[in-house]
């Protein structure tokens, strides 16, 4: 059914108004009733008031049958007879209407001669092209500097007069989240940012690699190791290296530094590549830890607060305090083996135990001395915690993290000032470092109580438990401060080194105490080394020095990773 279309004329007479009257009804027109334009009962019936006939047209037009709720059929006819002639249409040329009306039919497009291809009339512009953008904008100018006017605030110079309105609308924008800024709550990135990354594989399998105890003897004349392509050659640190540790189950390495980044890299030992980097952007990082399950790792430094990355979700969450605890900084902490534990070094000899997963504060155990250092045993029963008395050799103390409570201390021998500690995987050994540069390695056997809870953790010895045992050997092989030791997994090797000269670092071959001879060399170029790491397996060795470099080496005698 076709719909006659209404048109403007040019010469139309004034149409006459008709105000507070009724329009007289001569005929209804029958092309329009028969065209379904016009369907009214002739009894409606309501007065017209104050509209003119151009007013009705543009009803009819645009509300079609609605219209007959304001005139009666007969008015209606009256106006069509009076004002169309036989049919002749009120309106020539649509645009003085201000709108246009759509005719895009199949009717429409089969009348009109001029049409060759049906698709010809549709043209449509691109959908990527932006609706709400007014090229125009860049030529409107802005006054922003009358001296009544409030844009005086928008000058990014005082001598600045006019912008553009794409750039007057820019400043505004910047003004209002000046004055409401966006809540902490609301915020996606707050103190940190995601630069890159894409750990997904760790959230479909996190034990891929097989962490079995190695059960292979080496000789303790010679070290088969060789080196590899830098661990973080694809994004070199900007500082020096604070911490570098294998994930346990996955080939991942991270690396963090003052520079405030925490960078994880696929270990392969050929490309090495980068896969994550977070910045934190008020905290250089003093030490980072995966935790035991390898799901997160937890970035600490010189503030009152640390961070916690999620590796799963690749989001960072920020804890603000230790409830309780005043200490200005928690730069120093640890993770326990049994996934349960964060643990910090307090002020005035105060071990600060926080829950791993709610990150809250559980308890405090309390030294009579400054805390150097703190080791795990492997199943995570007791805590190893290194103390420095001032006229005394250096107090060590043993705790059952069960009760919570020091079961036994002893001195260290010789240790005029304690600097670090390490016990092995398998039990057997402990030693500890100082600053003259002297590293005793102990029998445990010798040095820590077990309890009916664990009597098998520590290897039974006929030794007598003492408060004061003797070193098994006595390692002078540095002379400056011992800031690491370092148990291999498979309690075969103990890494020392000394961070205040250049490569100083030696490697000792357990159980016969020795230091292997063919590496270092006084030609491997270590330069000072600050942090060191075996993988879980023991395969792989990497080590940051100041450089900003992770050195990393294989031990052939091991598996892979």
């Amino acid at each position: 059914m076709n719909i006659p279309q209404i048109q403007s004329n040019s010469h139309t007479k004034q149409l006459r108004k008709n105000k507070n009257k009724k329009i007289k009804t001569k005929h209804l027109n029958s092309n329009l009733i028969d065209s379904g334009f016009i369907n009214l009962s002739s009894r409606d019936s309501i007065e017209v008031d104050n509209k003119d006939n151009e007013e009705l047209a543009l009803e009819y037009m645009l509300f079609g049958n609605d219209v007959k709720k304001n005139l009666t059929g007969n008015e209606i006819n009256a106006f069509i007879e009076e004002n169309l002639d036989n049919n002749e249409e009120i309106f020539e040329d649509e645009e003085s209407l201000g709108f246009t009306i759509d005719n895009i039919g199949t009717n429409s497009i089969e009348k009109n001669p001029t049409v060759d291809n049906k698709n010809d009339i549709l043209d449509i512009e691109p959908a990527t092209k932006e609706k709400w953008i007014d090229d125009d904008d860049d030529l409107i100018t802005v006054n922003i500097a009358t001296l009544n006017n409030r844009t005086r605030k928008l000058r990014a110079k005082e001598e600045e007069e006019t912008i553009s309105g794409k750039e007057y609308e820019k400043r505004l924008r910047q003004h209002f989240n000046k004055i409401h800024p966006i809540p902490n709550w609301a915020k996606v990135e707050d103190d940190y940012q995601e630069t890159e990354g894409d750990l997904s594989f760790l959230r479909q399998n996190m034990g891929i690699f097989d962490s079995s105890k190695v059960d292979k003897k080496i000789s303790s004349d010679f070290l088969d190791i060789l080196r590899l392509k830098d661990a973080n050659q694809t994004s070199i640190n900007e500082s020096m290296v604070t911490s570098a540790q294998f994930h346990p189950s996955a080939p991942i390495l991270l690396t963090s530094g003052f520079d405030k980044t925490l960078k994880l890299f696929q270990i392969d030992g050929k490309l090495n590549q980068k896969i994550a980097t977070v910045g934190l952007k008020d905290m250089p990082i003093h030490k980072a830890l995966f935790t035991a399950d390898g799901k997160e790792v937890i970035c600490v430094g010189r503030r009152k607060f640390f961070y916690t990355y999620n590796l799963e979700t690749g989001t960072v969450e920020k804890t603000g305090h230790v409830r309780g605890r005043d200490e200005k900084s928690f730069e120093k902490h640890y993770i326990s083996p049994c996934n349960r534990y964060i643990v910090f070094i307090g002020s005035n000899g105060y071990i600060i135990l926080c829950c791993r997963k709610s990150k809250q504060w559980i308890a405090n155990l309390k030294m009579n001395t400054a805390v150097k250092g703190i080791e795990f045993s492997k199943d995570g029963s007791y805590l190893i915690s290194f103390g420095a008395p001032l006229l005394a050799d250096g107090e060590i103390y043993q705790w059952d993290m069960d009760t919570r409570t020091c079961i036994h201390k002893f001195y260290d021998e010789g240790a005029v000032k304690p600097t670090s500690l390490s016990l092995s995987n398998d039990g057997n050994f402990f030693a500890t470092g100082s600053s003259t540069g002297v590293v005793n390695l102990y029998s445990s056997s010798s040095c820590f109580l077990n309890t009916p809870a664990n009597p098998n953790f520590f290897p039974v010895s006929t030794e007598n438990l003492k408060n004061n045992p003797s070193p098994l050997k006595a390692i002078f092989s540095l002379t400056t401060d011992i800031n690491i030791v370092k148990f291999h997994p498979s309690s075969q090797i103990l890494a020392i080194s000394s961070f205040v000269k250049r490569d100083c670092l030696r490697m000792v071959h357990l159980p016969s105490m020795s230091v292997f001879p063919n590496w270092p060399t006084a030609k491997t170029p270590l330069g000072h080394v600050n942090c060191m790491n075996f993988s879980p397996n023991g395969g792989y060795f990497a080590l940051g020095n100041d450089k900003g470099k992770v050195l990393l080496y294989k031990l052939n005698d091991f598996s892979s990773y």
